[in-house]
C-alpha cells in the first residue's frame, strides 16, 4: 500500500507533470553539425541520365535510375531515386555527378571534387585534329562542358567527359570525333590485322573476276561475315566492341 502511495505521489509532482507536457521529440532536440552529410537530395530536372551515380554507389540497391512516363509534349525525365533503407550517406553519388547544376546534393558543406569522375563506359572520346573543321558543334552538344578550345584545337577534357556520345552524334565530319574503346587495345589490334588480312586474301582470290568486271558493273561480295566475327570473338570476348572494331576496319 505504501508503495502505491509513493508512486501516486511521484507522478503527481508538478515537476514531472511539467516535464511530461514540455517533452521534446527527437526532431526538436537534434542539431545537425555544419559538416553533417544527409541523404542525397535529388533535383531530377538537372539529371542527364548518364548513370554515374549508380556506377559509383558502394551500397547495393541504394540508388537507381527511373524514368517518368512520356507525355504528348515531352519525353519522361530520367533521374535517380534514393533508397534510404540502403543508402549509407557516403556522398559518392554527389561527388561523381557531372551535371551542371548538380542533380545530387548532400548538403551545402559537402566537398565536391570536380576532377573525380566515375563513368560506366568503355569509350574514350577524342578529337582527330587532322579531320576537325573547328565548327564547335561538339562543344555546343556537350552537356558537361568537357570539350575545350586550346591553341585553336578542340580537346576533350577526360576528367569531365561522361562518355554520352552526343559530341560524336553532332560532329558533321565522319571520323573527326572518335569513340575509342580504351580497354584491350592489343586484342583490338589483332582483330583489325586479322580482318584486313582476311579481306586482302579474299580480294586476291577474286582478281580474275575483278579484272573481267566492266566499269558499269558492281562486284557481288560473297564473303561471309560470321567466320570473321567468330574468330574475332576468340581474341576478345566482347561482341559489342568486336562488331564495332570490325565494322571500322572493313569500312576502311
Amino acid at each position: 500500500m505504501s508503495s502505491l502511495i509513493w508512486y501516486i505521489y511521484e507522478f503527481a509532482r508538478k515537476t514531472w507533470i511539467d516535464g511530461f507536457f514540455d517533452a521534446k521529440s527527437k526532431e526538436d532536440i537534434a542539431h545537425k553539425p555544419d559538416r553533417f552529410r544527409d541523404f542525397p537530395e535529388v533535383i531530377k530536372e538537372n539529371c542527364i541520365g548518364c548513370g554515374s551515380c549508380t556506377a559509383s554507389c558502394p551500397s547495393p540497391n541504394a540508388i537507381k535510375l527511373v524514368r517518368d512516363s512520356d507525355s504528348e509534349d515531352a519525353i519522361g525525365l530520367i533521374y535517380p531515386v534514393i533508397n534510404k533503407a540502403s543508402c549509407i550517406r557516403c556522398g559518392f553519388c554527389a561527388e561523381v555527378c557531372p551535371s551542371t547544376p548538380k542533380t545530387l546534393e548532400c548538403g551545402e558543406n559537402h566537398f565536391i571534387r570536380e576532377e573525380f569522375n566515375i563513368i560506366p563506359s568503355k569509350r574514350k572520346y577524342i578529337v582527330d585534329d587532322y579531320l576537325c573543321i573547328r565548327c564547335q558543334k561538339c562543344m555546343d552538344a556537350c552537356e558537361v562542358g568537357a570539350i575545350e578550345e586550346i591553341d585553336d584545337r578542340l580537346v576533350v577534357n577526360q576528367s569531365k567527359c561522361i562518355s554520352c556520345g552526343k559530341c560524336l552524334e553532332a560532329c558533321p565530319v565522319k571520323g573527326a570525333m572518335k569513340g575509342v574503346f580504351v580497354n584491350n587495345l592489343e586484342e583490338q589490334k589483332k582483330i583489325i590485322d586479322y580482318a584486313v588480312n582476311t579481306l586482302e586474301e579474299y580480294i586476291e582470290s577474286k582478281q580474275d573476276e575483278l579484272i573481267q568486271l566492266g566499269t558499269d558493273k558492281l562486284f557481288l561480295d560473297e564473303l561471309s561475315f560470321k567466320p570473321i566475327l567468330d574468330k574475332s570473338l576468340t581474341l576478345l570476348n566482347d561482341e559489342e566492341v568486336v562488331r564495332e572494331v570490325l565494322e571500322d576496319a572493313i569500312n576502311r
